[in-house]
């Protein structure tokens, strides 16, 4: 888990992606394991081919 402070001068915890994401995960979500993974991608990029760039 990560802190961080938001706006309102709170902390709110970001948990970082550990498991593989899945098709029952959101584009957001992919992205994010994908960032978290070093993985680059097309911001035009579909589910479909983020989840591909996941891999098995």
């Amino acid at each position: 888990m990560q802190q961080r402070v938001t706006n309102n001068g709170t902390t709110a915890r970001a948990s970082i992606a550990v498991t593989k994401p899945t098709d029952a995960n959101t584009v957001e979500e992919i992205k994010s394991y994908l960032d978290s993974h070093g993985i680059s991608y097309p911001s035009n990029a579909l589910k479909s081919d983020l989840l591909r760039l996941v891999g098995d």
